[in-house]
């Protein structure tokens, strides 16, 4: 869990058919209420990690607003893309989620 203004969700689940797949989507108290997530199947890039970020119907929570600054897109691709890698390299891991 980071500590921060805006809650946001990244997982890791292993789907029977397509392997590991991240996850990507507001998060905290509103993950149940918007169920406003989406899905990628790894491995993919950091490209495709900001297409995901673009993906959700809520995506001016990543953006700048009310003079705070926006999420860091560069990073939060990395951590996307590196949940993938652990799918991809750790079979036995089943699931994983960081609010």
């Amino acid at each position: 869990m980071v500590q921060g203004d805006r809650e946001l969700v990244c997982g890791l689940t292993r789907d029977v058919q397509f392997g590991p797949c991240v996850m990507f989507g507001i998060g905290g108290i509103l993950i149940e209420v918007l169920q406003d997530v989406v899905f990628r199947v790894a491995p993919f890039t950091l490209w495709d990690a900001q297409e995901m970020m673009r993906g959700i119907r809520n995506k001016k929570i990543i953006e700048s607003f009310m003079g705070q600054f926006g999420v860091d897109i560069d990073e939060l691709s990395q951590i996307l893309v590196t949940l993938g890698e652990i799918g991809l390299k750790y079979e036995d891991v089943r699931e994983k989620e960081s609010l």
